[in-house]
């Protein structure tokens, strides 16, 4: 089995949430994937010291904590046995998504997907 079929989703009968009618599919053979991109196990240990956090503020008026927050969180974590994360990312509800003078980032969750 390479693909799996989760059920659509289906609120309560009185619900004014529209009904999902069509089934996703999830990848379930994670084997395949790194045969596809010619991984070998010590190459997939290797990358998996790649790290990032994020902090969720509704306001864009917030982000200056949810920075504050993030770096000070990346300071107690041991970098020189995980590396230095790939990225400090503050994601909102609103505005626009830019890069910070700290180097962190800015994300308003509009920009995450559909």
């Amino acid at each position: 089995m390479v693909l799996e079929d989760q059920p659509a989703w289906a609120p309560h009968m009185r619900s004014r949430t529209p009904l999902r009618s069509a089934a996703k599919r999830h990848f379930v053979d994670p084997s395949l994937a790194t045969a596809a991109l010619s991984v070998n196990p010590e190459a997939l240990i290797a990358d998996s010291v790649q790290w990032g956090a994020f902090e969720v503020k509704l306001g864009a008026g917030h982000t200056d904590q949810g920075a504050a927050s993030l770096t000070k969180f990346a300071s107690l974590v041991d970098t020189d046995r995980v590396g230095p994360p790939t990225v400090l990312a503050v994601i909102t509800g609103d505005g626009y998504g830019y890069r910070r003078h700290d180097g962190g980032s800015v994300i308003p969750i509009g920009a995450l997907g559909p």
